[in-house]
């Protein structure tokens, strides 16, 4: 039992020496420093190296997403709400080309100047704490978009089904090997945040705690020019 314990550990730290740096310490590891150890000193340098990082990400956290991005088939309002200060509040059904043709609802908060200039987009979750910060952003001009990045342990009366459709679009693509909902939330909001009815002239990701792990994704994988909020 020994034996065998000593050469599964042997096994394991030599995979390891294989894939990753040698640390001395926890600190995360140096962000400009490839996995051989060699130092990033070039903007081509730097890109390898973001591709890098994004490859450990799905390595050893999330998983790895679908191969191909399904196309966007309709997208439709089924609420208005013109509310008391100006604003417009939407729900949209965004339905697309996955296998088979899954959709899911976003609601959509646009500014009172909607439709005169391209407004910067914030994204975040329906949670009862979060909506405030939607509601600052439609205020300050920006469109706000609450999208499905709910987990299984929470759900809002507001917004039923939420914390599900992670779990129908893991069903769609059995292939994928996205074992984390925080994955697939932010695989989501990357559609979200490119609805066609929208003009957007930038986007900015707002999370807490673990619903910030999917907008920190999502900007890494799907989102340029994007900055996200960590509270």
């Amino acid at each position: 039992m020994i034996k065998g314990k000593l050469i599964f550990a042997f096994i394991l730290a030599s995979a390891l020496s294989l894939n990753a740096q040698t640390y001395n310490n926890a600190d995360l590891p140096d962000a400009l420093t490839f996995l051989d150890g060699t130092r990033v000193e070039t903007k081509s340098d730097w890109e390898k190296r973001t591709k890098e990082i994004k490859n450990l990400w799905c390595d050893f956290y999330i998983g790895h997403f679908p191969s191909e991005v399904p196309e966007l088939l309709s997208a439709k309002v089924i609420k208005t709400e013109i509310k008391e200060d100006g604003t417009t509040r939407k729900r949209i059904v965004l339905k697309y080309d996955t296998p088979h043709k899954k959709s899911f609802e976003i609601e959509v908060w646009e500014p009172v100047e909607m439709g005169k200039i391209a407004h910067p987009l914030f994204l975040t979750q329906p949670r009862e704490y979060q909506v405030q910060w939607a509601e600052e952003a439609v205020k300050r001009g920006y469109i706000a978009c609450l999208y499905p990045g709910l987990d299984a342990h929470h759900n809002e009366k507001d917004y039923p089904g939420y914390q599900n459709v992670w779990k129908i679009f893991k069903d769609e693509y059995p292939e994928a090997d996205w074992a984390s909902s925080l994955g697939i939330q932010a695989w989501l909001a990357s559609w979200a945040h490119r609805t066609p009815t929208l003009a957007i002239s930038g986007v900015g990701v707002r999370g807490s705690s673990l619903r910030l792990a999917p907008p920190g994704t999502t900007l890494a994988f799907a989102v340029r020019n994007g900055r996200v909020v960590i509270n």
